[in-house]
């Protein structure tokens, strides 16, 4: 199982650790492209959500605690992720309004 473990992790970083560095470098462009020159702004909360995905990924620890039955941090995770969401949508949608205009 650790070997398994290992190897994952590995293979993440292989495959992973590119497409990421390559979403971010382009995502000003893709969201230009997407949704117009008007809403450049997306870009960067687009970028950290990519990196912060990926780290969520790469921590295949909880899949592993899962296994064993131990859902106390899978559940502090959802709950964290609930509250962040809520506060961030809320400060967003504040700023920027529901269109995305200031």
């Amino acid at each position: 199982m650790r070997e398994l473990y290992y190897r994952t992790h590995k293979y993440l970083a292989l495959c992973g650790v590119p497409a990421v560095c390559y979403a971010v470098a382009v995502s000003h462009r893709f969201v230009e492209l997407w949704i117009g020159p008007s809403m450049n702004m997306i870009a960067l909360p687009l970028r950290i959500l990519v990196v912060v995905n990926f780290l969520n990924l790469a921590t295949v620890r909880f899949l592993i605690l899962a296994g064993k039955g131990d859902m106390k941090p899978g559940i502090q995770s959802a709950m964290l992720g609930i509250v962040v969401n809520i506060v961030l949508s809320l400060g967003l949608i504040y700023r920027f309004g529901f269109a995305g205009q200031s």
